[in-house]
C-alpha cells in the first residue's frame, strides 16, 4: 500500500490546477464579464435620459468616450444636441459622468501607483489589476491633473473631529501654543540612463503649515522645508 506522500505525489503529478493562475483567470473572466454588464446598463440609462429630447427639432450629433473604472475601459455613445449657439449632451449631466473619464476607484488606484514606482512601471500595474491600459505620460499627466485635488478631499474629510494629540500629552502643551500642521508632498521626474530607457527619480519635499505662503489665487511657495 502506498504511503500518504506518495499519494499526495501522484495527485500532484495529475493536477492541472495552479492556484494563483486560476484564481487570476477567474478574476479577469469575472471582471470582463461585469465590465460588459456596467457599459450595457450605463448605455440604457444613456439612451432613456435622451428620449425626450430626441423629439426636439434641434440639431444632433454622437458623441463616444471612453471611461476608465475599476472594471476596466467602457466605451459609452451619447447625444450632443445644438441649442442656444452651443452643443449640451444632457446624458453627462443626468448620469453625473465623469468629465475627466476616470471613476473614483480608478482615480484612487491611479494615484496611488503613480507615487509609489515610476510611471513605466506603474501602468503596467495599472493595466493588470485594472484591465486600463494608457501610457506611461497618459498615466502620469492624469495624476498630475487629480491628485491635489484627491488629496484635498481626503484631507477635508479627516481634518474635522480629528484628535493630533494624545490626551496624555495634552497637560505638556502650553495652553498659547497652537499645534502646526505638517505637510509632506513628492513627485517624480523621467531621467535618461546609460542603457535604454529611462528611471523616474523621485523627489520629496516636509514643510509645516506656517511656511507655506499664497501668492496668487492658484499659486503659492515654501518659504521654508524642513527637508
Amino acid at each position: 500500500m502506498p504511503s500518504i506522500k506518495e499519494m499526495i505525489e501522484s495527485l500532484k503529478r495529475k493536477s492541472t490546477i495552479d492556484f494563483s493562475s486560476y484564481t487570476s483567470s477567474f478574476h479577469e473572466k469575472a471582471r470582463e464579464d461585469k465590465r460588459l454588464e456596467l457599459e450595457k446598463e450605463l448605455q440604457e440609462k444613456i439612451s432613456d435620459s435622451e428620449k425626450e429630447f430626441l423629439d426636439l427639432k434641434l440639431r444632433k450629433q454622437p458623441r463616444i468616450k471612453k471611461y476608465h473604472t475599476e472594471l476596466g475601459t467602457i466605451i459609452l455613445k451619447r447625444t450632443a444636441f445644438y441649442d442656444k449657439n452651443e452643443w449640451i449632451i444632457p446624458a453627462d449631466a443626468a448620469l453625473n459622468l465623469p468629465e475627466r473619464g476616470y471613476s473614483l476607484k480608478a482615480d484612487e488606484l491611479a494615484c496611488v501607483l503613480g507615487v509609489t514606482t515610476d510611471f513605466s512601471h506603474a501602468k503596467e500595474l495599472f493595466k493588470k489589476w485594472s484591465g486600463i491600459e494608457v501610457s506611461d505620460h497618459g498615466l502620469s499627466n492624469h495624476i498630475e491633473e487629480i491628485g491635489e485635488e484627491l488629496y484635498e478631499n481626503e484631507i477635508s474629510k479627516k481634518s474635522d473631529g480629528i484628535n493630533l494629540v494624545d490626551s496624555s500629552l495634552k497637560a505638556n502643551i502650553c495652553r498659547e501654543e497652537k499645534l502646526e500642521r505638517v505637510y509632506l508632498g513628492g513627485d517624480g521626474i523621467m531621467v535618461p540612463i546609460k542603457k535604454n530607457g529611462y528611471k523616474e527619480g523621485k523627489v520629496g519635499v516636509i514643510f509645516s503649515e506656517k511656511e507655506h505662503i499664497s501668492s496668487k489665487k492658484k499659486r503659492s511657495y515654501i518659504k521654508k522645508k524642513t527637508i
